[in-house]
């Protein structure tokens, strides 16, 4: 399930659990279809809510977030962004993003070491 957000209800929505926000704007159709597939799918249902803003209709929120190129894709977690991507039509790529960035279970099924290793800070 899709849900449509605005400004009004947007920090409210994004405040807990992963939230994937595809920035688009309703004048090209096109900029939707990757996280409607995705979403469709069901793959992350459990794990993640997926939403829309039509940046026409809200565009202080794509100001907000630093969206200037559409679709944009913004991942977030308990209310932190955890990446955003720009230009993003391949539901594969929108897929690789929500698993990389708003999955927890990667996190667990991951090694203590692999985990260390992808938070070590390079010097």
């Amino acid at each position: 399930m899709i849900i449509e957000l605005t400004s009004k209800d947007f920090d409210e929505k994004t405040r807990t659990g992963s939230v994937v926000v595809l920035f688009y704007s309703s004048s090209n159709g096109k900029d939707s279809e990757g996280l409607i597939k995705l979403a469709s799918e069901g793959k992350y249902a459990e794990e993640v809510k997926f939403a829309m803003v039509d940046v026409d209709k809200s565009p202080e929120l794509a100001k907000r977030y630093g969206a200037a190129v559409f679709p944009a894709t913004l991942v977030m977690r308990s209310g932190i962004v955890k990446k955003l991507s720009q230009m993003v039509y391949d539901p594969a790529k929108v897929a690789a993003e929500v698993a990389e960035n708003a999955c927890y279970s990667r996190r667990v099924s991951m090694g203590r070491s692999q985990v260390r290793a992808n938070n070590r800070v390079k010097r």
